[in-house]
């Protein structure tokens, strides 16, 4: 079965079983730290997969997810139920660092902000998880 062949079902499959459907950007940052402007992390995935991400030297480089992570993705953020999360899952600690997720389901922008060492619900620890991943991968990210 092709890639994108998988996709689609899954995104059939979302649809179809009720779950939602992811119709714009996905966009994830990190802020706070002992500076107050995060580790540097941010990335923004379009619903093709074409995602961009900050470089140190203050520019920006783009790449394409391919159709498997991208799926991946799709289904752990419809797995986590954003219209169900907390807006905010705070701890109040001083210099930890803040995950915000904002995602776009059937319409609706969800925007969820972790502090690391908050008690925050599994299902929104794997999507910044698999966001982290990504953001990590080396150029080319495939």
């Amino acid at each position: 079965m092709s890639a994108w062949r998988f996709l689609s079902l899954i995104c059939a499959a979302a649809a179809c079983g009720g779950m939602g459907n992811i119709d714009g950007p996905i966009d994830y940052n990190v802020t706070g730290g002992l500076s107050g402007h995060g580790d540097g992390t941010a990335l923004h995935i379009e619903l093709d997969g074409t995602t961009t991400r900050p470089t140190a030297g203050g520019g920006t480089e783009t790449t394409v997810l391919d159709a498997m992570t991208l799926a991946d993705l799709h289904g752990k953020i419809i797995d986590a139920q954003f219209a169900m999360l907390a807006p905010l899952y705070s701890c109040d600690c001083p210099d930890g660092y803040i995950y915000t997720t904002s995602v776009q389901i059937d319409g609706t922008q969800h925007t969820v902000a972790a502090e690391d060492l908050a008690q925050y619900p599994e299902r929104l620890k794997i999507v910044i998880d698999t966001l982290k991943d990504i953001y990590q991968r080396p150029l080319g990210w495939r």
